[in-house]
C-alpha cells in the first residue's frame, strides 16, 4: 500500500487558531454594530430635540406675540389670552395625564371659538364661546417627543412681558429627563400685544 507524501493542509493548531480569530472578529463586530447603532440614534434624536425647542419658541413668540387680555394661573401652569389674529380666546397648559394617556406634560394649545361677531374682542354676554379641540403646540411627527415648561410668569420689571421657565424637549418614555432646553437660568421673555399685560389670577 502506498502512502501519500507531501500533503499539504493545516494543521489541528492552525485550525483552531483560525475559528478563535473568526469568534474574535464576529465578537467585535456584533457588539460594534449596535453601538453604533445606538450613537446614531442618539444624534437623530438630539437634532430632532434642538429642532422641536426652536420650533417652541417661535410658536410660542406667534402666539402670545399677539395677545391680549393675558390670564397667567396662580400656579404659573396655565395661561389664557385672547388672539389677535383669529379673535379667539386662547389657552396654554400642560396635557393632564388622562387627557393625554400618559404621564408626559406636553404644552396644549386650545382654542375657544367665538360664536358671534360680537364675541370677537372681550365680551361673552351670557353665552360661552365653543371650546375648540386641545393639541400639542408643536407636533412630535412620531419622534416620541414632547415640548414641555416649568411654568409661566411676569417679568419682574416690564408687566408687559410674559416669561416662560423651563422650557424644554423630552421623550415620552423619560419625561423628567430634557434632550433640550434652554441654557440654566435662560428665560423665554415674550412681550404681548396689549400694554395692560399680563396678570396673575387670584
Amino acid at each position: 500500500m502506498k502512502r501519500l507524501k507531501d500533503q499539504s493542509g493545516f494543521t489541528l493548531a492552525e485550525t483552531l487558531l483560525a475559528v478563535m480569530i473568526l469568534l474574535l472578529v464576529s465578537t467585535i463586530v456584533a457588539t460594534g454594530v449596535p453601538a453604533a447603532q445606538n450613537a446614531y440614534e442618539k444624534v437623530i434624536v438630539g437634532a430632532n430635540a434642538q429642532t422641536m425647542l426652536s420650533t417652541a419658541i417661535t410658536a410660542l413668540r406667534d402666539e402670545l406675540g399677539t395677545a391680549w387680555q393675558v390670564r397667567i394661573s396662580e400656579d404659573g401652569q396655565e395661561i389664557t389670552y385672547f388672539n389677535a389674529d383669529t379673535g379667539a380666546q386662547s389657552r396654554l397648559s400642560k396635557y393632564p395625564d388622562a387627557e393625554a394617556g400618559g404621564t408626559y406634560p406636553a404644552i396644549k394649545l386650545q382654542n375657544y371659538v367665538p360664536l358671534a361677531a360680537a364675541d370677537l374682542i372681550h365680551d361673552y354676554d351670557d353665552t360661552a364661546p365653543t371650546e375648540g379641540d386641545a393639541r400639542h403646540l408643536v407636533p412630535d411627527k412620531n419622534t416620541g417627543l414632547f415640548v414641555t415648561f416649568g411654568s409661566f410668569g411676569i417679568s419682574d420689571t416690564d408687566p408687559s412681558v410674559v416669561v416662560v421657565d423651563g422650557l424644554a424637549v423630552c421623550k415620552q418614555k423619560e419625561p423628567t429627563k430634557p434632550l433640550a432646553q434652554l441654557g440654566e437660568g435662560v428665560r423665554l421673555e415674550i412681550r404681548v400685544l396689549s400694554e395692560d399685560a399680563a396678570k396673575t389670577e387670584d
